[in-house]
């Protein structure tokens, strides 16, 4: 096979294919039916820290049948649309086809082909409904398990589609890679586009598939180096982090970092060549959506219930044998805080109520109980809150967690949604770039007696950034 994302035999066309007016009117095309696909704010990025995912363009030919066609898309470079990992483990015969289908209420789920490589599993899929074919969201349980059932991962790692939207993409990162697996998507509800104000609509059925996978050649071709524990990092609350290990798979390099935290977010670091020239650089500061891939996983010798985390940097493959260093220069962790706001409603008529956390002053403007319109037997809460301050690192200003405690010792989480845009100006002063944020928050289902109850507000997590200095030299291992 010359492509992870083998086009469907229905869609083949007999005769000779023009490369460059293929890839014109293939251009036309998404320019005319406005099709949405990557998205351009990552910019040239072979340093991806969350697994990398395979994204080709969609065509009407079946790929093997036009060899010119199969080398244009091995030939892509922009990582936006392919990502070039990928596209070598494909050249070397790591995809599977797979041409798998389930159908329910006219509606067909079809699943084309797996990337099927030790580290990680691309899966590409078409909804086939409306005489169309569309990269439909799906939603249920996706996980991958090993041949005795035991479940590796349970859920993906990143959803993508092609450029004009007929294909999906969903990359399972494994934190292990037993030689047989098996991807079960039990689809219960699809996401397709709504209209008017309605953004999204939902179709419901069951499109259950399970996808043998065999990963032996893929673990044959992997190799891994195992990093001497020489260094690590302290978190202030007492839990460890340290790079444990380097993979080489076919489509990547995974560095594999070990933790008993589950709130780490993001390193930084710097990976340069055997001469110190700096050959890829990642920093959280200045990238966007960009957040570290981990799973849990039990931890040796101790009980199965006590859990580590392993967490994974991954890139495009490196040059075999050659000589390179990693720099770990800082990373992002979600700390548990205990930053409190007693709500006085009857002050709040007359003025706002401010409380400073670190090197930010927030306040509460106001604050309202009225009925909860998903709930007609409880109240929602709605707070207005501002802060003059937040970090300029815009990845993570979302990551701030409120939450409401009552007199009676009851938490009301925040709704589920993080900071628009629209609600963070940003500023510039001589200490450098932040934001000043202006925020709606609400709280569900509180109870009919809200009325008589003393407030809290409580910020309960905030994400803070520790500098590192770990230099890690490694060679890329021949095959």
């Amino acid at each position: 096979m010359n492509n992870p994302i083998r086009q469907s035999k229905s869609c083949h066309e007999e005769g000779t294919i023009d490369v460059v007016s293929f890839k014109q009117r293939l251009a036309e095309r998404v320019r005319d039916e406005g099709g949405v696909g990557v998205r351009r704010g990552a910019s040239r990025r072979r340093f991806i820290i969350t697994t990398m995912t395979a994204v080709v363009l969609s065509t009407c030919v079946l790929l093997s049948s036009y060899p010119s066609i199969a080398n244009w898309f091995s030939t892509l470079t922009d990582p936006t649309i392919l990502d070039s990992g990928v596209t070598s483990a494909t050249r070397e015969g790591y995809s599977v086809n797979v041409d798998a289908a389930v159908s329910d209420k006219n509606i067909t789920l079809h699943i084309v082909d797996v990337l099927a490589d030790s580290t990680r599993l691309v899966v590409s899929y078409y909804v086939e409904r409306d005489g169309g074919r569309f990269a439909d969201l799906l939603q249920g349980d996706l996980s991958v398990t090993d041949s005795m059932g035991h479940i590796l991962t349970n859920s993906y790692s990143r959803w993508q589609r092609d450029e004009i939207g007929e294909y999906g993409f969903l990359t399972f990162v494994l934190p292990e890679s037993p030689e047989n697996l098996n991807i079960q998507l039990n689809i219960n509800k699809i996401q397709i586009p709504g209209a008017g104000l309605n953004r999204h609509q939902y179709l419901y059925g069951k499109w259950n598939i399970t996808i043998p996978i065999n990963i032996s050649s893929s673990k044959s071709a992997t190799q891994t180096v195992v990093i001497p524990k020489t260094t690590d990092f302290s978190i202030p609350q007492g839990d460890s982090f340290a790079l444990q290990q380097i993979t080489f798979s076919p489509s990547m390099t995974r560095f594999e970092f070990d933790s008993t935290t589950q709130r780490i977010l993001s390193v930084d670091y710097t990976i340069k060549d055997g001469d110190g020239n700096i050959i890829l650089m990642y920093d959280a500061k200045s990238q966007r959506d960009d957040y570290t891939s981990s799973s849990y996983v039990p931890h040796p010798q101790q009980q199965t219930n006590d859990q580590r985390m392993k967490y994974f940097v991954s890139i495009d493959p490196l040059g075999i044998a050659r000589d390179y260093v990693f720099q770990a220069t800082g990373v992002w962790i979600v700390e548990p805080v205990n930053f409190t706001f007693p709500i006085d409603r009857k002050l709040l008529q007359q003025q706002t109520i401010t409380k400073k956390y670190e090197e930010t002053t927030f306040q509460i403007e106001r604050f309202t109980l009225e009925k909860d319109l998903n709930n007609q037997h409880a109240y929602a809460a709605k707070l207005q809150v501002h802060a003059d301050r937040i970090t300029h690192h815009y990845t993570y200003t979302g990551l701030r967690k409120w939450e409401l405690v009552d007199d009676e010792g009851n938490h009301y989480p925040m709704e589920a949604q993080t900071e628009s845009p629209l609600g963070l100006k940003l500023k510039r002063a001589d200490q450098g770039e932040f934001y000043e944020l202006n925020q709606s928050i609400t709280f569900r289902n509180l109870p009919k007696n809200s009325d008589a109850k003393q407030f809290t507000l409580v910020l309960s997590s905030f994400p803070h950034y520790y500098e590192l200095d770990w230099t890690i030299p490694f060679t890329v291992p021949t095959e």
